[in-house]
């Protein structure tokens, strides 16, 4: 069974979940990822932060973990773009598209919904 959280909560609420949810397997990914207690160092600059962000390595775990999980989170949305020369499914040519998938027990499946 798929919950279609903007059904319940509205697509404002359903964005506030999503970044909820992220912001809160960030903070587990930092306090798992911790590193172990060292002597004191002198406060970091702003330099040095981004530095340890997006320079340095972080543990396999930590960004394994984290890609694993935005892929899986966002593996099953879907964005059809369609073009067709049949006179018959011309209309579709114009037609902008969101779905979602979902597992079977054969394979995916995906709705489809045409955005008006």
């Amino acid at each position: 069974m798929v919950v279609w959280f903007p059904h319940h909560l509205g697509y404002s609420g359903s964005l506030a979940l999503t970044l909820l949810g992220i912001a809160a397997l960030a903070l587990l990914a930092l306090w798992w990822g911790a590193p172990q207690p060292r002597p004191a160092q002198p406060a970091l600059d702003l330099r040095e932060a981004l530095a340890n962000v997006f320079v340095r390595r972080w543990s396999g775990i930590v960004g394994g973990g984290l890609v694993g999980i935005i892929a899986t989170l966002y593996y099953f949305r879907v964005a059809p773009f369609f073009e067709t020369g049949s006179e018959k499914y011309a209309w579709m040519n114009g037609v902008i598209a969101v779905g979602i998938g979902r597992r079977t027990a054969t394979g995916v499946g995906y709705s489809i919904h045409v955005v008006r």
